[in-house]
């Protein structure tokens, strides 16, 4: 399943997927991990977070310019949706709360890749996401 999604504002990418119900909060577990894989196909780095639906916006790390990173969190509820913070103006602009999330199990797999930015704020506005593996 792939998605294509054009950005209007910095550090959000929309959509949505199915998935079961689980166990969910800081304390899930290593076993209720999930996998986050960034795939940064611009010159730009980019910081990456897990803004989860329960409200927390969780940093996960810094990507460089083309190259790809897996970061492994505990779920914090059921949706999570990535958001970005790109090159020098990192912390100056004040990121966006997603409208929908993707639907997230513990032990799924979930890759972004980052096709392209735009504009003075460099906003993502090509980036596609796909669940690689199913958890619980």
């Amino acid at each position: 399943m792939l998605r294509k999604l054009l950005f209007v504002s910095v550090g959000i990418l929309t959509g949505c997927a199915s998935s079961g119900g689980a166990d969910f909060g800081p304390d899930a577990g290593a076993a209720g991990d999930i996998d986050m894989i960034i795939r940064n196909q611009t010159q730009e780095v980019v910081t990456a977070f897990a803004w989860w639906e329960s409200g927390a916006r969780v940093r996960l790390g810094d990507v460089r310019p083309r190259s790809t990173r897996t970061f492994t969190t505990s779920p914090r509820s059921q949706g999570v949706m990535l958001s970005l913070n790109v090159g020098e103006g990192r912390g100056s602009r004040r990121p966006v709360r997603p409208e929908t999330y993707v639907d997230v199990s513990p032990g799924d797999r979930w890759e972004w890749t980052i096709n392209a930015l735009q504009g003075a704020t460099r906003a993502p506005n090509d980036i596609t996401y796909r669940r690689i593996s199913e958890g619980n």
